[in-house]
């Protein structure tokens, strides 16, 4: 499953040095899904020394960026999953700089990230990756081309590289300098490139004018006599910040008073103005002084800007005088000195995430749907009084970089983002896998023998690895722990710890948000449902959920948000209603109702049968054989898909990502023959079965 996250760099934890926390002088990797909850430093990755992460790019499932060396000294390229076993450096590609290598201006393209490095003569050069070290390497010929501001454009990309305008096309042959720009400058230095209608709009000459190329030479020129530009340039020592919406172009520009304001094109000279008469904009300085704009919904930017009070605030605009206004009242904002100063503005689900400073001073991450009321502070609870200075500590996040990583799926016991198939015999006690790779099975793994007197009760990432653990239990002492699975190998015991035998447990999950599942254990006799927090493998204390009518059983987990943290799914079997129990950072916010559904039909799975990063919710007829699922969206039921009937001999005993596409889908078994398969689900479509083969009666398979 992919969910959308942000990454970013902040400050790490206050230290306490002889008593007195003290900030600690190092910024971590920090990771947010857009809710508080979810917002989440990855501590640790680079101890004492600190990461200072900048530069991110996605590709596969994962984030390539620039850190810190393990051990410091330098800046080196490193990988991240969105966990902290799962961040690492990557070390020993060829032809890279030996003094430290690290990526800039990462742009997807063909599947690879394009990106300016430093080879091993010192020189930057654009080069290319998939994400792996073998798959890394410069692009011949480029080295000293020093490439920046990579932009996608026409099955291409364009760059600036010696400060005039190249393309590529991703190989040595296909990458070149666009010569004979009629009217160019010997250095264009062409930047803020932004695709516009079918053309690409930049900030050409050294900040001084509009520039516009279909990427020929022929096709390439500035755009003069723009009605009330400044004389020194439209851009000089500003950023445009060039934003797409409502059809046109909206950015910042200089003046003829050397005002910074804010501006709007269609690509031509004739359609290029400053948006004039906006109300409460300071009169002095360089006004408005439009920065960090983004896009909100592709209908407004949200943006800083100084008021008439020369506060810095919020603002949004939809591209007219009248529709642009200072976001006030904001709640929990710094009110005093010259304002908030919200920056590093990034668009994110519908929203818009940034930095400002809060009540105590302290630049935090906010988040806002353009509104006031829907203005809000991400991290109030990361302000820590330090007491030597009097002061605060905020996270200070900064290079904010919108992206998708990869949830491994279910059962992946040997890295490859594929689930596997578990069994057990419970009578010997031997447990193993067949190891799945694109819905084939390739052969048995066998995990070896264990007590009897456990019972294999889930799998789950454990150790936040990428890779599942499984999870055992003895029903009689309540003793839980797992087996640690590296690359399909038993590598040992995990001992959880005793737990009440009054409660059993009823799943796995991550209800905190940090990458690693924890275990879900609820008393059935009460209704009391809580969770031991895992943290790299150990037991870090109970979370208790609350209690739920016992008319209602534990049937699933799942995030049904799409928000990276899971969420506890209950259904009362008599009435057939179904809901959750929504999870942030480990707390039950509320319950959600799914609504009823037939009592012919028994929950089987959650699995993202869309592969839209939210789970759904799985039933069967197991009297019909027909099988379907509720799509939910956001929390809400949003209808019923039927995925077909099948024979009454099997039983669904699974949901997995069978075939790697990131979708689940539903794995069935008949205990009579042993034959194993799974329904391939694709958009939310059954396409077809696929036979996993025949495996001893003996054991049965365990999820």
């Amino acid at each position: 499953m992919l969910r959308q996250v942000v990454l970013f760099e902040g400050e790490a934890a206050p230290v306490n040095r002889g008593g007195v926390l003290e900030a600690s002088g190092i910024d971590d990797l920090w990771e947010s899904n857009g809710t508080a909850g979810g917002t989440v430093d990855l501590a640790g990755i680079n101890g004492t020394t600190g990461l200072f992460p900048s530069s991110f790019g996605f590709i596969n499932g994962i984030a390539l960026f620039d850190g810190e060396k393990p051990g410091g000294g330098g800046i080196a390229l490193w990988e991240t999953n969105g966990t902290t076993a799962g961040t690492f450096a990557l070390s020993g590609i060829s032809g890279a700089s030996t003094g430290g290598f690290s990526g800039q201006d990462f742009t997807l393209f063909n599947g690879e990230l394009l990106f300016d490095g430093p080879d091993a003569s010192g020189q930057a050069g654009l080069w290319v990756t998939n994400g792996t070290v073998a798959g890394t390497s410069e692009i011949s010929g480029t080295s000293g081309v020093a490439p920046s501001d990579l932009t996608l454009y026409n099955g291409k990309v364009l760059f600036d590289g010696y400060q005039n305008l190249f393309v590529t096309n991703g190989t040595a042959a296909g990458t070149q300098e666009i010569t004979g720009i009629s009217g160019a400058p010997t250095s264009l230095y062409p930047s803020d490139m932004t695709v516009y209608n079918g053309k690409v709009l930049f900030d050409g000459a050294g900040g001084q004018g509009l520039w516009v190329t279909n990427g020929t030479a022929a096709g390439t020129q500035a755009l003069t006599g723009i009605s009330g530009a400044g004389s020194d340039g439209l851009f000089l020592e500003i950023d445009p910040e060039f934003t797409v919406i409502n059809g046109e172009v909206v950015f910042a520009g200089t003046n003829t008073a050397s005002d910074v304001g804010l501006w709007v094109t269609n690509g031509t000279a004739a359609g290029t103005h400053e948006i004039t008469g906006i109300g409460n904009v300071e009169s002095g300085g360089q006004g408005l002084d439009v920065g960090w704009m983004t896009g909100l919904n592709n209908q407004e930017v949200v943006f800083a800007g100084n008021d008439a009070s020369s506060d810095r605030g919020l603002w949004v605009s939809n591209g007219t005088a009248a529709g642009t206004s200072e976001l006030t009242g904001i709640a929990g904002a710094y009110s005093g000195g010259v304002g908030w100063s919200p920056g590093n503005l990034v668009s994110f689900n519908g929203e818009v995430m940034f930095s400002a400073e809060d009540s105590n001073g302290m630049i935090q991450l906010w988040i806002t749907n353009g509104t006031a009321a829907g203005t809000q502070e991400l991290t109030p609870g990361v302000d820590v009084g330090l007491a030597e200075y009097g002061v605060f500590w905020g996270i200070e996040n900064a290079s904010m970089t919108v992206g998708t990583l990869l949830v491994p799926p279910p059962a992946n016991f040997n890295s490859n983002d594929t689930s596997d198939v578990l069994f057990r015999n419970d009578t010997t006690g031997d447990t193993g896998f067949y190891q799945i790779v694109n819905g084939n099975d390739v052969g048995w793994t066998d995990i070896g023998a264990s007590s009897t007197a456990y019972s294999v009760v889930g799998t789950g990432d454990f150790t936040g690895d990428g890779t599942a653990d499984v999870l055992f239990r003895n029903a009689t002492t309540g003793d839980t722990g797992f087996y640690a699975i590296v690359n399909g190998a038993l590598t040992g015991w995990h001992d959880i710890g005793a737990s009440s035998t009054a409660y059993n447990v009823v799943g796995t999950g991550d209800f905190t948000g940090s990458g690693t599942d924890d275990i879900l254990y609820r008393n059935n006799a009460n209704g009391d449902t809580g969770f031991y927090e895992i943290v790299n493998g150990a037991n870090t204390g109970w979370v208790d959920v609350g209690a739920s009518s016992t008319a209602y059983s534990v049937v699933g987990v799942g995030d049904f948000f799409g928000s990276g943290t899971d969420d506890i799914l209950y259904r009362n079997n008599t009435t057939g209603d179904t809901g959750f129990y929504e999870i942030i950072n480990g707390v039950n916010v509320g319950w959600h109702d799914i609504g009823a559904s037939s009592t012919a039909y028994s929950v089987v799975g959650t699995g993202d049968f869309m592969g839209s990063g939210t789970d759904d919710i799985l039933y069967r007829n197991n009297t019909t054989g027909d099988t379907g699922f509720y799509q939910i969206v956001n929390g809400v039921n949003v209808g019923w898909h039927d995925i077909g009937a099948s024979s009454t001999a099997y039983s669904v005993v699974g949901v997995g990502d069978f075939t790697g596409d990131n979708t689940s889908d539903v794995l069935f078994r008949n205990n009579t023959s042993g034959d194993t398969g799974f329904f391939e689900i694709v958009n939310g479509l059954n396409t077809g079965w696929h036979d996993i083969g025949a495996s001893s009666s003996a054991y049965h398979v365990v999820s």
